[in-house]
């Protein structure tokens, strides 16, 4: 937990004005978080409060991340599919820092069939050998954003 001692003053300057602004905003249980921080105004611990209180631990986090990505829905038509595959990979990356397991990759090219139109779908099935991945952190495979590039213009 942060504390105002090892703060400097610019550091110190905006640990204030955290506290002003959290505690302007906050109401109820939240209020009484910030309120035990009244003595130092320490904006910076009410926040690091705050977070340790209402951010759902990793095993929640993991689970809902991993509902997310079974019911992934289809790709929109309003955004390239190359798009929408790299917010897949974004979420599917997500998922595996949050829950320290590898998505499977069987489960991860499942999804993107199930997702893709119907014309990408079908160039996929026909034209993906095993080696197709999506690993995240990557772009896309590089067998992979050649099929998409094939069919998007």
């Amino acid at each position: 937990m942060p504390t105002m001692a090892n703060y400097n003053e610019a550091e110190k300057e905006m640990a204030h004005k955290l506290y002003a602004v959290l505690t302007s905003y906050l109401r109820g249980r939240r209020a009484h978080l910030a309120k035990a921080h009244a003595k130092t105004r320490d904006g910076l611990a009410v926040w690091y409060s705050l977070m340790r209180e209402f951010e759902p631990s990793s095993r929640h986090r993991s689970l809902a991340l991993a509902q997310a990505l079974a019911s992934y829905p289809t790709f929109p038509k309003d955004r390239s599919c190359m798009d929408s595959i790299l917010i897949f990979q974004e979420t599917i990356q997500r998922f595996e820092e949050s829950s320290n397991t590898k998505y499977p990759d069987e489960l991860k090219i499942a999804t993107l069939l199930q997702c893709s139109p119907a014309k990408l779908k079908e160039h996929l099935q026909l034209t993906l050998d095993d080696k197709a991945n999506l690993q995240p952190g990557q772009r896309a495979d590089p067998q992979l954003r050649a099929c998409v590039e094939e069919l998007e213009p």
